[in-house]
Protein backbone atom coordinates (compact mmCIF):
# COMPACT_ATOMS: atom_id res chain seq x y z
CA UNK A 1 0.00 0.00 0.00
CA UNK A 2 1.32 3.43 -0.93
CA UNK A 3 1.11 6.33 1.46
CA UNK A 4 1.99 10.03 1.47
CA UNK A 5 4.72 11.42 3.72
CA UNK A 6 2.62 14.49 4.36
CA UNK A 7 -1.07 14.10 3.63
CA UNK A 8 -3.17 17.27 3.29
CA UNK A 9 -6.82 17.08 2.35
CA UNK A 10 -7.06 18.18 -1.28
CA UNK A 11 -9.38 21.07 -2.03
CA UNK A 12 -10.95 21.67 -5.45
CA UNK A 13 -8.69 23.89 -7.52
CA UNK A 14 -5.66 23.28 -5.30
CA UNK A 15 -3.17 20.57 -6.30
CA UNK A 16 -0.34 19.47 -4.09
CA UNK A 17 2.63 17.32 -5.00
CA UNK A 18 2.39 14.15 -2.91
CA UNK A 19 5.33 11.92 -2.19
CA UNK A 20 4.26 8.26 -2.12
CA UNK A 21 6.24 5.76 -0.06
CA UNK A 22 6.43 1.98 -0.09
CA UNK A 23 6.34 -0.12 3.09
CA UNK A 24 8.89 0.83 5.78
CA UNK A 25 11.33 -1.98 5.03
CA UNK A 26 12.23 -0.52 1.63
CA UNK A 27 11.68 3.19 2.14
CA UNK A 28 14.17 5.18 0.07
CA UNK A 29 16.43 7.61 1.90
CA UNK A 30 16.02 10.24 -0.82
CA UNK A 31 12.20 10.32 -0.84
CA UNK A 32 11.86 12.91 1.94
CA UNK A 33 12.12 16.26 0.14
CA UNK A 34 14.72 17.90 2.41
CA UNK A 35 17.55 19.94 0.88
CA UNK A 36 20.40 19.77 1.77
CA UNK A 37 20.34 16.00 2.11
CA UNK A 38 20.44 14.86 5.72
CA UNK A 39 23.32 13.00 7.33
CA UNK A 40 21.01 10.16 8.38
CA UNK A 41 17.30 9.55 8.08
CA UNK A 42 15.04 6.67 9.08
CA UNK A 43 11.35 6.39 8.24
CA UNK A 44 8.81 4.50 10.33
CA UNK A 45 5.23 3.43 9.85
CA UNK A 46 2.66 5.95 10.95
CA UNK A 47 1.64 9.59 10.86
CA UNK A 48 1.43 12.42 13.36
CA UNK A 49 -1.54 14.76 12.79
CA UNK A 50 -1.02 18.49 12.86
CA UNK A 51 -4.33 19.71 14.22
CA UNK A 52 -5.72 23.21 13.87
CA UNK A 53 -4.43 23.90 17.40
CA UNK A 54 -0.67 23.48 17.83
CA UNK A 55 1.53 24.11 20.84
CA UNK A 56 5.25 24.76 20.62
CA UNK A 57 7.10 23.98 23.83
CA UNK A 58 10.64 25.04 24.63
CA UNK A 59 13.34 23.45 26.77
CA UNK A 60 16.76 25.06 26.89
CA UNK A 61 19.36 26.61 29.12
CA UNK A 62 19.16 30.27 30.02
CA UNK A 63 21.81 31.15 27.44
CA UNK A 64 19.71 29.80 24.56
CA UNK A 65 16.18 30.39 25.81
CA UNK A 66 15.71 33.79 24.18
CA UNK A 67 16.93 32.48 20.82
CA UNK A 68 14.69 29.42 21.10
CA UNK A 69 11.69 31.62 21.82
CA UNK A 70 12.52 33.80 18.80
CA UNK A 71 12.89 30.73 16.59
CA UNK A 72 9.62 29.31 17.89
CA UNK A 73 7.73 32.55 17.39
CA UNK A 74 8.92 32.97 13.79
CA UNK A 75 7.89 29.39 13.01
CA UNK A 76 4.54 29.96 14.71
CA UNK A 77 3.92 33.03 12.58
CA UNK A 78 4.78 30.95 9.54
CA UNK A 79 2.19 28.30 10.42
CA UNK A 80 -0.44 30.90 11.23
CA UNK A 81 0.02 32.87 8.03
CA UNK A 82 0.73 29.99 5.68
CA UNK A 83 -1.69 27.35 6.94
CA UNK A 84 -4.16 29.28 9.07
CA UNK A 85 -3.32 27.16 12.11
CA UNK A 86 -3.71 28.34 15.68
CA UNK A 87 -0.29 28.16 17.28
CA UNK A 88 0.62 28.99 20.86
CA UNK A 89 3.96 29.00 22.66
CA UNK A 90 4.16 27.39 26.07
CA UNK A 91 6.85 26.43 28.56
CA UNK A 92 7.93 22.96 29.55
CA UNK A 93 5.61 20.03 29.76
CA UNK A 94 2.31 21.38 28.41
CA UNK A 95 0.74 19.50 25.55
CA UNK A 96 -1.92 20.65 23.11
CA UNK A 97 -3.85 18.87 20.42
CA UNK A 98 -0.55 18.72 18.53
CA UNK A 99 2.85 19.55 19.91
CA UNK A 100 6.20 20.63 18.53
CA UNK A 101 8.91 20.34 21.15
CA UNK A 102 12.12 22.36 20.85
CA UNK A 103 15.16 21.94 23.07
CA UNK A 104 18.91 22.48 23.20
CA UNK A 105 21.02 19.54 24.45
CA UNK A 106 24.66 19.92 23.34
CA UNK A 107 25.90 16.90 25.27
CA UNK A 108 24.10 14.37 23.08
CA UNK A 109 25.99 15.41 19.93
CA UNK A 110 29.46 14.24 19.01
CA UNK A 111 32.06 16.61 17.60
CA UNK A 112 30.40 19.83 18.78
CA UNK A 113 29.40 20.86 15.24
CA UNK A 114 27.64 24.22 15.26
CA UNK A 115 24.10 23.85 13.97
CA UNK A 116 23.79 20.07 14.43
CA UNK A 117 20.27 18.86 15.13
CA UNK A 118 17.96 15.87 15.50
CA UNK A 119 14.38 15.83 14.29
CA UNK A 120 11.93 13.05 15.11
CA UNK A 121 8.25 12.60 14.47
CA UNK A 122 6.37 9.91 16.40
CA UNK A 123 3.02 9.35 18.05
CA UNK A 124 3.95 11.78 20.84
CA UNK A 125 4.68 14.72 18.57
CA UNK A 126 7.41 16.51 16.67
CA UNK A 127 10.72 16.80 18.53
CA UNK A 128 13.63 19.00 17.45
CA UNK A 129 16.82 18.91 19.50
CA UNK A 130 19.78 21.10 18.63
CA UNK A 131 23.38 21.18 19.71
CA UNK A 132 22.61 24.88 20.04
CA UNK A 133 19.80 27.27 19.13
CA UNK A 134 21.12 27.38 15.58
CA UNK A 135 20.64 23.63 15.34
CA UNK A 136 17.03 24.00 16.44
CA UNK A 137 16.58 26.64 13.75
CA UNK A 138 17.95 24.27 11.11
CA UNK A 139 15.65 21.52 12.35
CA UNK A 140 12.72 23.89 11.85
CA UNK A 141 13.88 24.56 8.29
CA UNK A 142 13.83 20.82 7.59
CA UNK A 143 10.36 20.57 9.13
CA UNK A 144 9.20 23.49 7.01
CA UNK A 145 10.40 21.69 3.88
CA UNK A 146 8.46 18.55 4.90
CA UNK A 147 5.19 20.51 4.79
CA UNK A 148 3.29 21.09 1.53
CA UNK A 149 4.82 23.78 -0.67
CA UNK A 150 1.55 25.71 -0.51
CA UNK A 151 2.48 26.93 2.98
CA UNK A 152 5.12 29.16 1.40
CA UNK A 153 2.41 31.28 -0.23
CA UNK A 154 1.86 32.93 3.19
CA UNK A 155 -1.36 34.94 3.65
CA UNK A 156 -3.01 33.13 0.74
CA UNK A 157 -6.43 32.10 2.05
CA UNK A 158 -7.11 29.96 -1.02
CA UNK A 159 -4.34 27.59 0.04
CA UNK A 160 -4.98 27.55 3.77
CA UNK A 161 -8.03 25.28 3.54
CA UNK A 162 -5.80 22.42 2.38
CA UNK A 163 -4.21 22.16 5.83
CA UNK A 164 -7.28 21.07 7.77
CA UNK A 165 -6.14 17.41 7.82
CA UNK A 166 -2.35 17.62 7.72
CA UNK A 167 -0.30 14.63 8.85
CA UNK A 168 3.45 14.11 8.87
CA UNK A 169 5.06 10.68 8.55
CA UNK A 170 7.08 9.23 11.41
CA UNK A 171 10.76 9.91 10.86
CA UNK A 172 14.10 10.17 12.70
CA UNK A 173 16.73 12.56 11.35
CA UNK A 174 20.21 13.35 12.58
CA UNK A 175 22.01 16.08 10.69
CA UNK A 176 25.08 18.32 10.72
CA UNK A 177 27.01 20.32 8.15
CA UNK A 178 30.14 19.26 6.32
CA UNK A 179 31.58 22.79 6.00
CA UNK A 180 31.43 25.72 8.38
CA UNK A 181 31.41 28.27 5.51
CA UNK A 182 28.32 27.98 3.29
CA UNK A 183 28.23 31.24 1.45
CA UNK A 184 26.50 33.33 -1.20
CA UNK A 185 27.96 36.57 -2.57
CA UNK A 186 25.79 39.29 -4.08
CA UNK A 187 27.29 42.08 -6.18
CA UNK A 188 25.20 45.18 -5.43
CA UNK A 189 27.58 47.53 -7.24
CA UNK A 190 27.11 46.97 -10.97
CA UNK A 191 23.33 46.86 -10.48
CA UNK A 192 21.77 47.66 -7.12
CA UNK A 193 19.04 45.55 -5.50
CA UNK A 194 16.19 46.52 -3.19
CA UNK A 195 16.28 45.76 0.52
CA UNK A 196 13.21 43.54 0.14
CA UNK A 197 14.88 41.45 -2.55
CA UNK A 198 18.01 40.99 -0.43
CA UNK A 199 15.84 39.88 2.49
CA UNK A 200 14.09 37.37 0.25
CA UNK A 201 17.46 35.88 -0.71
CA UNK A 202 18.49 35.75 2.96
CA UNK A 203 15.28 33.86 3.75
CA UNK A 204 16.11 31.31 1.06
CA UNK A 205 19.69 31.02 2.28
CA UNK A 206 18.33 30.21 5.72
CA UNK A 207 15.86 27.67 4.33
CA UNK A 208 18.80 25.83 2.75
CA UNK A 209 21.02 26.20 5.81
CA UNK A 210 23.55 28.59 4.27
CA UNK A 211 25.28 30.80 6.80
CA UNK A 212 27.42 33.53 5.14
CA UNK A 213 26.11 36.46 3.09
CA UNK A 214 29.07 38.16 1.39
CA UNK A 215 27.89 41.62 0.34
CA UNK A 216 29.98 43.24 -2.42
CA UNK A 217 29.49 46.96 -1.74
CA UNK A 218 32.37 48.82 -3.43
CA UNK A 219 33.64 48.69 -7.01
CA UNK A 220 35.00 50.64 -9.95
CA UNK A 221 31.39 51.03 -11.08
CA UNK A 222 29.79 52.29 -7.85
CA UNK A 223 30.12 52.74 -4.09
CA UNK A 224 27.02 51.54 -2.23
CA UNK A 225 27.75 51.90 1.51
CA UNK A 226 27.01 55.17 3.29
CA UNK A 227 30.08 56.51 5.12
CA UNK A 228 29.13 59.63 7.04
CA UNK A 229 32.65 61.01 7.37
CA UNK A 230 33.10 60.75 3.60
CA UNK A 231 29.69 61.61 2.11
CA UNK A 232 30.95 62.01 -1.46
CA UNK A 233 31.60 58.24 -1.60
CA UNK A 234 27.86 57.85 -2.12
CA UNK A 235 26.73 61.30 -3.30
CA UNK A 236 29.18 60.99 -6.21
CA UNK A 237 30.32 57.36 -6.18
CA UNK A 238 26.79 56.00 -5.87
CA UNK A 239 25.54 57.60 -9.07
CA UNK A 240 27.31 56.48 -12.24
CA UNK A 241 24.07 56.56 -14.24
CA UNK A 242 21.79 59.29 -15.48
CA UNK A 243 20.55 61.10 -12.37
CA UNK A 244 17.40 62.24 -14.16
CA UNK A 245 16.24 58.64 -14.49
CA UNK A 246 15.47 55.84 -12.10
CA UNK A 247 18.20 53.38 -12.99
CA UNK A 248 19.61 50.29 -11.28
CA UNK A 249 23.04 51.87 -11.75
CA UNK A 250 22.21 54.55 -9.17
CA UNK A 251 21.74 54.53 -5.41
CA UNK A 252 23.29 53.34 -2.17
CA UNK A 253 22.41 51.74 1.14
CA UNK A 254 22.13 53.96 4.20
CA UNK A 255 23.67 52.81 7.45
CA UNK A 256 20.15 52.23 8.78
CA UNK A 257 19.39 49.93 5.85
CA UNK A 258 22.65 48.01 6.21
CA UNK A 259 21.99 47.50 9.92
CA UNK A 260 18.52 46.26 9.00
CA UNK A 261 20.01 43.64 6.68
CA UNK A 262 22.56 42.55 9.29
CA UNK A 263 19.88 42.18 11.98
CA UNK A 264 17.62 40.26 9.57
CA UNK A 265 20.46 37.90 8.65
CA UNK A 266 21.52 37.36 12.28
CA UNK A 267 17.99 36.29 13.20
CA UNK A 268 18.50 33.52 10.65
CA UNK A 269 22.03 32.59 11.80
CA UNK A 270 23.69 34.16 8.76
CA UNK A 271 26.86 36.21 9.08
CA UNK A 272 27.19 39.26 6.86
CA UNK A 273 30.63 39.95 5.37
CA UNK A 274 30.98 43.35 3.69
CA UNK A 275 33.55 43.83 0.96
CA UNK A 276 35.56 47.05 0.67
CA UNK A 277 37.70 46.18 -2.35
CA UNK A 278 41.28 47.48 -2.30
CA UNK A 279 43.72 48.36 -3.79
CA UNK A 280 41.98 47.93 -7.17
CA UNK A 281 38.30 48.28 -8.09
CA UNK A 282 38.30 51.79 -6.58
CA UNK A 283 37.31 54.13 -9.43
CA UNK A 284 34.07 55.14 -7.69
CA UNK A 285 36.09 55.99 -4.57
CA UNK A 286 38.64 58.00 -6.56
CA UNK A 287 35.94 59.79 -8.51
CA UNK A 288 34.78 61.12 -5.13
CA UNK A 289 38.21 61.56 -3.48
CA UNK A 290 40.90 61.64 -6.20
CA UNK A 291 43.63 62.66 -3.75
CA UNK A 292 43.94 59.01 -2.68
CA UNK A 293 44.99 57.98 -6.16
CA UNK A 294 48.50 57.70 -7.57
CA UNK A 295 50.83 60.51 -8.64
CA UNK A 296 49.30 63.97 -8.19
CA UNK A 297 45.80 62.71 -7.43
CA UNK A 298 44.22 64.72 -10.23
CA UNK A 299 40.41 64.45 -10.62
CA UNK A 300 39.21 61.58 -12.78
CA UNK A 301 37.45 62.32 -16.02
CA UNK A 302 33.89 61.00 -16.04
CA UNK A 303 32.54 59.20 -19.08
CA UNK A 304 29.02 59.03 -20.42
CA UNK A 305 26.42 58.16 -17.75
CA UNK A 306 26.12 54.43 -17.28
CA UNK A 307 27.64 51.50 -15.47
CA UNK A 308 31.18 52.22 -16.74
CA UNK A 309 31.07 56.00 -16.46
CA UNK A 310 33.75 56.11 -13.72
CA UNK A 311 36.27 54.09 -15.73
CA UNK A 312 35.42 54.43 -19.44
CA UNK A 313 37.27 57.75 -19.78
CA UNK A 314 39.62 57.59 -16.78
CA UNK A 315 40.80 54.01 -17.14
CA UNK A 316 40.91 51.63 -14.21
CA UNK A 317 42.80 52.99 -11.20
CA UNK A 318 44.22 51.81 -7.87
CA UNK A 319 44.40 53.43 -4.46
CA UNK A 320 47.94 54.64 -3.87
CA UNK A 321 50.17 52.44 -1.74
CA UNK A 322 52.95 55.01 -1.89
CA UNK A 323 50.78 57.53 -0.06
CA UNK A 324 50.21 55.00 2.70
CA UNK A 325 50.55 57.62 5.41
CA UNK A 326 47.25 59.08 4.20
CA UNK A 327 45.56 56.25 2.28
CA UNK A 328 45.74 53.64 5.05
CA UNK A 329 44.28 56.01 7.70
CA UNK A 330 41.52 56.86 5.21
CA UNK A 331 40.80 53.15 4.68
CA UNK A 332 40.70 52.52 8.42
CA UNK A 333 38.31 55.44 8.95
CA UNK A 334 35.95 53.81 6.45
CA UNK A 335 36.29 50.57 8.38
CA UNK A 336 35.60 52.51 11.60
CA UNK A 337 32.05 53.11 10.41
CA UNK A 338 31.56 49.73 8.76
CA UNK A 339 32.68 48.05 11.97
CA UNK A 340 29.73 49.54 13.86
CA UNK A 341 27.33 48.01 11.29
CA UNK A 342 28.88 44.68 10.37
CA UNK A 343 29.61 42.99 13.68
CA UNK A 344 30.60 39.43 12.75
CA UNK A 345 34.35 40.11 12.91
CA UNK A 346 34.93 39.37 9.21
CA UNK A 347 35.76 41.95 6.52
CA UNK A 348 36.59 41.24 2.89
CA UNK A 349 39.34 43.50 1.55
CA UNK A 350 39.26 42.42 -2.11
CA UNK A 351 42.85 42.20 -3.27
CA UNK A 352 42.07 41.07 -6.83
CA UNK A 353 42.67 42.51 -10.28
CA UNK A 354 44.80 45.49 -9.30
CA UNK A 355 45.18 47.39 -12.60
CA UNK A 356 48.72 47.06 -13.91
CA UNK A 357 50.60 50.22 -14.74
CA UNK A 358 49.29 52.37 -11.86
CA UNK A 359 51.77 51.56 -9.13
CA UNK A 360 54.51 50.71 -11.63
CA UNK A 361 54.49 54.33 -12.88
CA UNK A 362 53.59 56.11 -9.65
CA UNK A 363 56.01 58.67 -8.24
CA UNK A 364 55.02 57.53 -4.72
CA UNK A 365 54.67 53.74 -5.12
CA UNK A 366 57.98 53.09 -6.92
CA UNK A 367 60.11 54.82 -4.23
CA UNK A 368 58.22 52.95 -1.48
CA UNK A 369 58.75 49.62 -3.24
CA UNK A 370 62.47 50.34 -3.49
CA UNK A 371 62.70 51.60 0.09
CA UNK A 372 61.09 48.39 1.37
CA UNK A 373 63.38 46.36 -0.94
CA UNK A 374 60.43 44.53 -2.42
CA UNK A 375 60.78 42.41 -5.53
CA UNK A 376 57.81 43.84 -7.45
CA UNK A 377 54.35 45.36 -7.17
CA UNK A 378 52.82 42.00 -6.21
CA UNK A 379 54.91 42.09 -3.05
CA UNK A 380 54.05 45.75 -2.55
CA UNK A 381 50.39 44.76 -2.64
CA UNK A 382 51.05 42.08 -0.05
CA UNK A 383 52.75 44.65 2.15
CA UNK A 384 49.84 47.09 1.70
CA UNK A 385 47.15 44.50 2.44
CA UNK A 386 49.16 43.22 5.39
CA UNK A 387 49.24 46.72 6.87
CA UNK A 388 45.46 46.97 6.57
CA UNK A 389 44.83 43.39 7.72
CA UNK A 390 47.07 43.77 10.76
CA UNK A 391 45.18 46.89 11.83
CA UNK A 392 41.91 45.00 11.44
CA UNK A 393 43.33 42.03 13.37
CA UNK A 394 44.17 44.28 16.32
CA UNK A 395 40.49 45.28 16.36
CA UNK A 396 39.45 41.63 16.50
CA UNK A 397 38.49 41.52 12.81
CA UNK A 398 39.69 38.81 10.46
CA UNK A 399 40.29 39.77 6.83
CA UNK A 400 39.44 37.81 3.69
CA UNK A 401 40.89 38.42 0.23
CA UNK A 402 40.57 37.01 -3.27
CA UNK A 403 43.40 34.61 -4.01
CA UNK A 404 44.97 36.56 -6.86
CA UNK A 405 47.23 38.39 -4.40
CA UNK A 406 48.62 35.07 -3.15
CA UNK A 407 51.63 35.34 -5.45
CA UNK A 408 52.98 38.12 -3.24
CA UNK A 409 52.30 36.25 0.00
CA UNK A 410 49.25 36.05 2.29
CA UNK A 411 48.98 38.23 5.41
CA UNK A 412 48.96 36.34 8.69
CA UNK A 413 45.57 34.95 9.62
CA UNK A 414 43.88 36.07 6.42
CA UNK A 415 41.32 33.77 4.80
CA UNK A 416 42.01 33.08 1.12
CA UNK A 417 39.06 33.04 -1.28
CA UNK A 418 40.08 30.92 -4.29
CA UNK A 419 38.26 31.90 -7.47
CA UNK A 420 40.32 31.82 -10.65
CA UNK A 421 42.40 28.62 -10.69
CA UNK A 422 42.16 25.24 -8.93
CA UNK A 423 45.77 25.70 -7.82
CA UNK A 424 44.75 28.63 -5.60
CA UNK A 425 43.22 26.22 -3.09
CA UNK A 426 46.46 24.25 -2.94
CA UNK A 427 48.54 27.41 -2.59
CA UNK A 428 46.35 28.77 0.18
CA UNK A 429 46.23 25.66 2.35
CA UNK A 430 49.93 24.98 1.87
CA UNK A 431 50.65 28.52 3.02
CA UNK A 432 48.90 27.53 6.27
CA UNK A 433 45.77 29.60 5.58
CA UNK A 434 42.09 28.71 5.63
CA UNK A 435 40.50 28.71 2.18
CA UNK A 436 37.01 29.28 0.75
CA UNK A 437 36.57 27.57 -2.61
CA UNK A 438 34.72 29.75 -5.14
CA UNK A 439 36.27 28.39 -8.33
CA UNK A 440 34.56 30.40 -11.06
CA UNK A 441 34.17 27.64 -13.66
CA UNK A 442 32.40 25.46 -11.10
CA UNK A 443 30.29 27.77 -8.94
CA UNK A 444 29.88 31.30 -10.40
CA UNK A 445 26.17 32.00 -10.77
CA UNK A 446 26.55 34.78 -13.34
CA UNK A 447 27.91 32.22 -15.81
CA UNK A 448 25.18 30.73 -18.07
CA UNK A 449 23.56 27.52 -16.89
CA UNK A 450 23.12 26.02 -20.35
CA UNK A 451 22.49 26.79 -24.02
CA UNK A 452 18.71 26.93 -23.62
CA UNK A 453 18.42 30.68 -24.10
CA UNK A 454 20.66 31.67 -27.01
CA UNK A 455 19.49 35.28 -26.94
CA UNK A 456 20.42 35.61 -23.26
CA UNK A 457 23.76 33.95 -23.90
CA UNK A 458 24.62 36.20 -26.84
CA UNK A 459 23.40 39.43 -25.30
CA UNK A 460 24.67 39.10 -21.76
CA UNK A 461 27.27 36.35 -21.56
CA UNK A 462 29.18 36.37 -24.81
CA UNK A 463 32.55 36.17 -23.10
CA UNK A 464 31.38 33.17 -21.06
CA UNK A 465 30.05 31.10 -23.97
CA UNK A 466 32.33 28.17 -23.12
CA UNK A 467 31.80 28.48 -19.35
CA UNK A 468 28.51 26.75 -18.68
CA UNK A 469 27.73 26.17 -14.99
CA UNK A 470 24.57 24.10 -14.59
CA UNK A 471 22.85 22.91 -11.44
CA UNK A 472 24.20 19.45 -12.22
CA UNK A 473 27.80 20.57 -12.71
CA UNK A 474 27.65 22.56 -9.47
CA UNK A 475 26.31 19.48 -7.70
CA UNK A 476 29.28 17.46 -8.97
CA UNK A 477 31.77 20.04 -7.70
CA UNK A 478 34.11 18.72 -5.00
CA UNK A 479 35.59 21.70 -3.10
CA UNK A 480 38.46 19.78 -1.47
CA UNK A 481 41.26 18.62 -3.81
CA UNK A 482 42.02 14.93 -3.43
CA UNK A 483 45.77 15.54 -3.26
CA UNK A 484 45.58 17.27 0.13
CA UNK A 485 46.63 15.65 3.38
CA UNK A 486 44.01 15.32 6.16
CA UNK A 487 45.50 18.36 7.91
CA UNK A 488 45.39 20.38 4.71
CA UNK A 489 41.84 19.26 3.92
CA UNK A 490 40.67 20.74 7.21
CA UNK A 491 41.82 24.18 6.03
CA UNK A 492 39.26 24.20 3.21
CA UNK A 493 36.49 25.69 5.31
CA UNK A 494 33.76 25.75 2.71
CA UNK A 495 32.32 27.12 -0.49
CA UNK A 496 30.79 30.37 -1.64
CA UNK A 497 28.85 31.07 -4.84
CA UNK A 498 29.17 34.64 -6.18
CA UNK A 499 26.83 36.34 -8.62
CA UNK A 500 28.44 39.30 -10.39
CA UNK A 501 25.87 41.69 -11.85
CA UNK A 502 27.60 43.46 -14.73
CA UNK A 503 24.96 42.01 -17.07
CA UNK A 504 22.23 41.21 -14.56
CA UNK A 505 19.41 43.58 -13.76
CA UNK A 506 16.77 42.82 -11.15
CA UNK A 507 14.42 41.25 -13.69
CA UNK A 508 16.98 38.51 -14.45
CA UNK A 509 18.57 38.03 -11.05
CA UNK A 510 16.25 35.30 -9.73
CA UNK A 511 16.86 33.13 -12.78
CA UNK A 512 20.64 33.46 -12.48
CA UNK A 513 20.63 32.42 -8.82
CA UNK A 514 17.94 29.73 -8.73
CA UNK A 515 17.80 26.78 -8.80
CA UNK A 516 21.61 26.68 -8.87
CA UNK A 517 22.07 28.12 -5.37
CA UNK A 518 20.13 25.13 -4.05
CA UNK A 519 22.80 22.87 -5.58
CA UNK A 520 25.45 24.98 -3.86
CA UNK A 521 23.67 24.53 -0.53
CA UNK A 522 23.83 20.75 -0.76
CA UNK A 523 27.50 20.81 -1.81
CA UNK A 524 28.23 22.97 1.25
CA UNK A 525 26.24 20.94 3.77
CA UNK A 526 26.17 17.29 2.75
CA UNK A 527 29.10 14.89 3.02
CA UNK A 528 30.50 13.98 -0.37
CA UNK A 529 29.59 10.28 0.01
CA UNK A 530 25.95 11.14 0.81
CA UNK A 531 25.40 13.24 -2.32
CA UNK A 532 23.30 11.67 -5.07
CA UNK A 533 22.24 13.59 -8.17
CA UNK A 534 19.18 11.46 -8.94
CA UNK A 535 17.95 11.92 -5.38
CA UNK A 536 18.58 15.64 -5.61
CA UNK A 537 16.55 15.88 -8.83
CA UNK A 538 13.58 14.16 -7.20
CA UNK A 539 13.74 16.40 -4.15
CA UNK A 540 14.20 19.49 -6.30
CA UNK A 541 10.79 18.94 -7.90
CA UNK A 542 9.20 19.82 -4.55
CA UNK A 543 11.47 22.84 -4.20
CA UNK A 544 10.47 24.15 -7.60
CA UNK A 545 6.97 24.43 -6.11
CA UNK A 546 8.42 26.32 -3.14
CA UNK A 547 10.15 28.80 -5.46
CA UNK A 548 6.91 29.27 -7.37
CA UNK A 549 5.00 29.91 -4.15
CA UNK A 550 7.58 32.56 -3.25
CA UNK A 551 7.34 34.18 -6.71
CA UNK A 552 10.97 33.43 -7.48
CA UNK A 553 11.40 33.57 -11.26
CA UNK A 554 13.84 30.66 -11.33
CA UNK A 555 15.48 29.30 -14.45
CA UNK A 556 13.16 26.49 -15.50
CA UNK A 557 15.48 25.41 -18.30
CA UNK A 558 18.13 24.35 -15.79
CA UNK A 559 15.87 21.52 -14.68
CA UNK A 560 15.90 19.85 -18.07
CA UNK A 561 19.00 20.96 -19.99
CA UNK A 562 22.47 20.36 -18.65
CA UNK A 563 25.88 21.62 -19.74
CA UNK A 564 27.58 19.20 -22.12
Amino acid sequence: MKRAFYKPRLVTGVIFSLLFFCPPAIYAFEDVPIIPRCKSLELHEGFYPLQQQIRISITGGTSSEDQLKANAERFAVYLRKGAGLKVTLVGKGKAGESEIKLRVAPNIFEGKVVGAYRLSVDQKGIHITGADAQGVFYGLQSLKQMLPAAIFHQDDAAHREAFSDLRIGFVEIEDASRFKWRGFMLDSCRHIQTIDKIKQYIDLMALYKMNVFHWHLTEDEAWRAEIKKYPKLTSIGGYPGDRSKEEEFNGYYTQVQMREIVAYAHERYIKVVPEFDIPGHVNALLMAYPEYGCNDGAPLKMGEPGMRSFSSAAGRRAICAGKHETTIPFIMEVFDELQTIFTDGLFHVGGDERPRGNWEKCTHCVPLRDKLKLEDEHHLQNWFLNEVSERLRKRGIRSIAWAEHIQGGVPEGQIVQAWNKPSEVLQGVRAGREVINSYNRKIYLDYPANNANAEELNKHNRRYRSRLVSAKSIYAFEPVPGSLTPEERARVIGVEAPVWTEDIRMDRLDSKIFPRLISVAEVAWTDEKRKNWESFQRRLEKHAQILEALNIAYDRSDFIIEAK
